[in-house]
């Protein structure tokens, strides 16, 4: 109770809690007895306020701290840089479980468009409610820290009208903007002069068969 009371703040939003949660589990973990660890994991959970399965998920996953071992120092990852589509995607996942399954459903990733958009996937295939804070804490709890801060900084607000429209409308303008970029890479082959000249014919094809596929954008 000490600790969870100098480590979480009384208006503590989901991202403090996944980190007190990721930190104290560890902890937890050391308890061997489990008739003295059970209450300890129910009574931080219960402050929290994780369910049980959410809260369970993590302690699986928390190293055991070493008491022998001095620790290092942790490295600061660099942030993760989200550009205004994959922010508006990952709002969406968030705050919409009709946003999330329209896009769990597409044939492609969402990291097809971009390293960034890797974390849009981990939204789009979690399986708990994360539009729920207790269930959102928990799924931030098992994200890096770059990912966790990327999160952070989203500033949720409402959610949108509309929002399966929304997420269509930006997943379709980012498969226009991939088609467009093979397009010109295949056009800048055509254009070098070390291109063979029995290779432009099928490149010529591929550049027809991609317009194609925009025009269906």
């Amino acid at each position: 109770d000490n600790a969870l009371a100098e480590e979480l703040p009384t208006d503590a939003s989901p991202r403090q809690r996944a980190q007190v949660a990721r930190k104290l589990a560890g902890f937890i973990r050391l308890i061997e007895d489990p008739a003295l660890r059970e209450p300890v994991a129910a009574r931080v959970r219960a402050r929290l306020e994780l369910t049980e399965n959410a809260f369970a998920e993590i302690l699986k996953n928390a190293p055991r701290p070493d008491p022998e071992r001095e620790e290092a120092p942790e490295e600061e990852p660099e942030d993760l840089a989200l550009s205004e589509s994959a922010r508006l995607l990952c709002r969406l996942a968030i705050l919409s479980p009709e946003a999330r399954a329209w896009m769990r459903s597409q044939p492609e990733p969402a990291a097809r468009f971009g390293g960034e958009y890797a974390l849009v996937d981990r939204l789009i295939q979690c399986e708990v409610p994360i539009e729920e804070p207790a269930a959102f804490s928990a799924f931030c709890a098992g994200l890096s820290s770059a990912e966790d801060r990327a999160l952070a900084g989203l500033h949720l607000g409402r959610l949108p009208e509309e929002p399966g429209k929304l997420a269509a409308d930006a997943w379709r303008g980012l498969r226009r903007a991939v088609l467009t970029a093979e397009i010109n890479a295949l056009q800048a082959r055509i254009r070098h002069p070390d291109t063979p000249f029995e290779e432009v014919a099928s490149l010529q094809k591929q550049i027809l068969d991609l317009k194609v596929r925009l025009g269906d954008f």
